[in-house]
């Protein structure tokens, strides 16, 4: 029995459902929310009015708390203190070079209770939490996709806007958000700090090797809902759905001929060209 309501419960798990449903009374209406005291229930709800946030007034990013500010400005400085004994990547706080060493060391410390999934950084479990629960609080105003993570949400709606302040020095080619610019940055620095443990092959992103490591397990987690197909990537299986709904957004500018993927496209391309593939 809950010794808060009295209500009987059959479960040793669901007292624990119980007991931490009391122990958040206060609930975002926004986003539905819930918070064990009054104080961070008021701090949260600022993220949905904007007031009174800490502004960066480099990037005009905001923050709840003038501590998060004090940290994010770091990110504008070249100071670069800390610096990676393996890749000799640096970084401007020691925090950051910490989790970055996860990578080489392959680390990863924090268990997904539900399908026992490990991650390097507690964020990453976080939004990854998200998946069990199904949880979608923001959703696009223009195209009404919704998204459990509000980072996530923040880099779709730059799709809309057509915004792209993040610069190559080298290129000048743009980007949506810094990450992509980071990872921009191998194609001109050739360097590939981050290796395969089986084969040892290297690459430039340390995606790149998670991705090239399932050719090794064999394991393809990703299930086509209408021929149970199975893929080793979520980029290959949505290719894949276009199997099923006959959709071809790649067109030829000689003969209209349509194409589901931008690679029979390319393919394609080179009989006109006359060249061969």
């Amino acid at each position: 029995m809950c010794r808060v309501c009295k209500k009987p419960l059959n479960e040793t798990s669901s007292l624990g459902k119980q007991r931490g449903a009391q122990s958040k009374p206060f609930v975002c209406k926004e986003c539905n929310k819930q918070f064990s005291h009054h104080n961070y229930f008021k701090l949260h709800s600022l993220i949905h009015t904007g007031e009174g946030l800490h502004e960066c007034h480099m990037c005009d990013r905001k923050f709840l708390r003038a501590s998060n500010l004090k940290d994010h400005l770091v990110t504008h400085t070249s100071d670069k203190p800390h610096e990676c004994n393996v890749c000799h990547k640096k970084f401007n706080r020691s925090s950051n070079l910490k989790e970055h060493l996860r990578i080489h060391t392959n680390e990863r410390t924090y268990e997904c209770p539900e399908c026992h999934k490990l991650f390097s950084k507690p964020l990453y479990l976080k939004r990854h939490s998200l998946k069990h629960t199904g949880e979608m609080h923001h959703e696009c105003n223009i195209c009404s996709k919704k998204f459990n993570d509000l980072s996530n949400y923040k880099v779709h709606m730059l799709i809309h806007t057509g915004e792209k302040r993040h610069v190559c020095k080298i290129c000048n080619k743009r980007f949506t958000t810094p990450g992509y610019l980071k990872k921009h940055g191998g194609v001109h620095t050739g360097q590939k700090p981050y290796s395969c443990e089986i084969c040892h092959q290297r690459f430039t992103q340390p995606h790149s090797v998670r991705k090239h490591y399932l050719i090794h397990t064999g394991e393809k987690a990703y299930a086509c809902e209408i021929c149970n197909k199975r893929f080793n990537t979520r980029s290959n299986l949505k290719l894949h759905s276009l199997v099923h709904v006959e959709e071809k957004p790649h067109s030829c500018n000689v003969c209209n001929r349509k194409f589901a993927r931008s690679s029979s496209l390319k393919k394609h391309s080179l009989k006109h060209s006359g060249k061969h593939y």
